[in-house]
């Protein structure tokens, strides 16, 4: 394991020494937290190996097959593995109340993948879609309390993204029956939010706008983002989902 990647995602202090640094080397406004998913895998204990170049490898995923999690479909958290990020959250907030704060959010489906192999996965749903939900609530709740304590510290954006293009890998009905309505579940939290915005990569916002619709809305905590070459967000327009139907909002 790369001991500098290490120092950085267990010490709250190396954190927000790494977070300034690269605000300074990007010339950005705001400061983007270098943790992503490794705190969710840990949270999981799913067994890890870090290099500062590969970012988090797993090992292992939880369950090596669809009978071991039957057998025990219960998911255990462990909030612990998040307090350098909330720690370093208050540092940052301390020294200066205005300077904003992004946290890039995991996409689901890559935890869900540390829990299950993709293949297990879809299998998961055809045999068992009740287990399947179970097992995505279970997610979900977890993502919503860690989202709600990155509010109380006043994380000011936390943005979503999708690099590995679920929308390309699940395709358009897969997508709508088996991963979007969870989404849909997983951003309703913003209106328990009081400080933060959600945002989301296009990978997310023009899938999610195929299959159920967007519509601009200014009284929303959900905002479409854009990420330039340099990996600077920039906020466009609040939006909220139209399930009942397809309703188009320029990206």
């Amino acid at each position: 394991m790369n001991s500098k990647f290490k120092r950085i995602n267990q010490s709250s202090q190396a954190i927000v020494d790494w977070s300034f640094t690269h605000k300074q080397e990007k010339e950005r406004e705001y400061i983007s937290l270098p943790v992503l998913d490794t705190p969710f895998l840990k949270a999981l204990g799913v067994p890890l190996s870090m290099t500062e170049h590969q970012g988090v490898k797993i090992h292992a995923p939880l369950f090596a097959n669809l009978s071991q999690l039957e057998a025990d479909p219960t998911l255990s958290f462990s909030e612990k593995a998040f307090n350098p990020l909330f720690e370093a959250i208050n540092i940052i907030k301390t020294k200066d109340s205005s300077q904003k704060i992004i946290y890039k959010m995991p996409n689901l489906l890559n935890i869900l993948e540390a829990v299950l192999p993709f293949a297990q996965v879809i299998r998961l749903t055809r045999k068992n879609p009740e287990l399947y939900q179970d097992v995505m609530n279970q997610l979900i709740n977890f993502m919503h309390k860690i989202i709600i304590k990155l509010d109380e510290g006043q994380t000011d954006i936390i943005y979503f993204f999708d690099s590995f293009g679920s929308y390309q890998l699940l395709g358009p009905t897969f997508y709508k029956k088996s991963y979007g309505d969870f989404i849909l579940a997983l951003f309703s939290i913003e209106k328990q939010l009081n400080h933060a915005v959600l945002s989301m990569t296009k990978t997310i916002s023009m899938p999610m706008q195929q299959s159920y619709g967007l519509t601009e809305d200014k009284n929303s905590r959900i905002y479409l983002a854009n990420q330039d070459s340099r990996g600077t967000i920039e906020l466009t327009k609040a939006v909220s989902f139209n399930k009942k139907g397809a309703t188009h909002v320029s990206t």
